[in-house]
């Protein structure tokens, strides 16, 4: 796990998971939240546990408000992901600093350096995390879904009728000159509207895949499009196929990978759409929905840490989990 930021209440947690992490894993994670965002340090928190069982590398990175201005160049924060991903994955690396322009990519210099940089492209698969969304299956590796073999990219349908795909919880192969290419693309041709508008990077992922041919969305940022009345729902919870594969993509039904009901959260719950995310996902952690959590093996420290990820509330909870 490498953390970059201030001082979270959760850091000592983060660094236990560092210290029991082994070997060079075929996975990277990433997160990233500005440091008022206090669903991210517990959200966070659980996800070092799972990426530390599992061996795959973590890194979070927690900015300042200014730097995430910085970061998304006038757009909703949503868009960091795109910025981060496109620096990350791009070829050359003077090109990519160029890409996000000097502000931005001396904010990213500051927290992940050369090293850090090439580790991350080294992995096989790099995985963005939402920071309102949390892994509560920790027995499943990620590697075992469907599409991990064969596709480039894999995804989960979105939890509602807005937009065919949801961004909460993306895999990236790092090898795929698609992959490589996809998230520069999305930021240069990505729709205006969804620079503050709704659904932010996902609607405009969704237009750019339409526009690329990679598939024909009936719905993108919750406007009909003009693509053909689909043969079959496309969405599993409509009657729809789980699994749905595109020339690079694989899609998974959101109960499977991620989705913002807990009672159906089969593998990640996605705090979207949310009122009061740090509410719900306390009461995720605090009425034993985590399935398979281990905390490091340091005893009395790391249960304290995950309570105060927690708000300092749910010690107990924390210390039986």
């Amino acid at each position: 796990v490498v953390v970059q930021f201030r001082e979270p209440p959760c850091l000592n947690l983060w660094l236990m998971c560092a210290m029991a992490s082994v070997g060079a894993p075929s996975l990277c994670a990433l997160t990233l939240f500005n440091d008022d965002y206090d669903v991210g340090f517990l959200c966070g928190a659980v996800n070092a546990c799972y990426c530390a069982r599992h061996g795959y590398q973590l890194h979070v990175l927690v900015l300042t408000q200014a730097e995430m201005q910085a970061l998304c160049a006038g757009r909703h924060f949503a868009w960091a992901k795109v910025a981060l991903l496109r620096w990350l994955l791009s070829e050359d690396e003077a090109e990519a600093d160029a890409a996000v322009g000097p502000e931005a990519a001396s904010v990213l210099r500051s927290r992940i350096d050369a090293g850090a940089r090439a580790a991350i492209r080294g992995a096989d698969w790099v995985v963005w995390l939402d920071a309102d969304l949390m892994v509560v299956n920790h027995l499943r590796r990620l590697e075992d879904f469907p599409g991990f073999r064969e596709k480039d990219l894999v995804l989960g349908e979105d939890m509602a009728d807005l937009d065919w795909l949801n961004t909460g919880l993306v895999a990236c192969r790092s090898s795929s000159a698609w992959c490589r290419s996809l998230w520069s693309r999305v930021w240069e041709e990505g729709a205006g509207d969804f620079h503050q508008g709704e659904f932010w990077d996902q609607s405009a992922l969704c237009g750019c895949l339409a526009a690329w041919g990679e598939f024909q969305p009936t719905v993108i940022g919750g406007k009909k499009t003009e693509a053909p009345a689909a043969k079959a729902p496309w969405f599993s919870w409509q009657g729809g196929p789980k699994f749905k594969s595109t020339e690079h993509m694989q899609v998974l039904n959101s109960g499977a990978f991620q989705t913002n009901n807990p009672k159906f959260a089969h593998f990640a719950f996605h705090a979207a759409g949310m009122k009061d995310k740090a509410r719900c996902c306390r009461f995720v952690v605090e009425s034993g929905a985590l399935q398979g959590l281990r905390l490091p093996p340091s005893g009395p420290e790391a249960a304290a840490a995950f309570a105060a990820a927690l708000g300092g509330a749910g010690a107990a909870a924390a210390g039986a989990a």
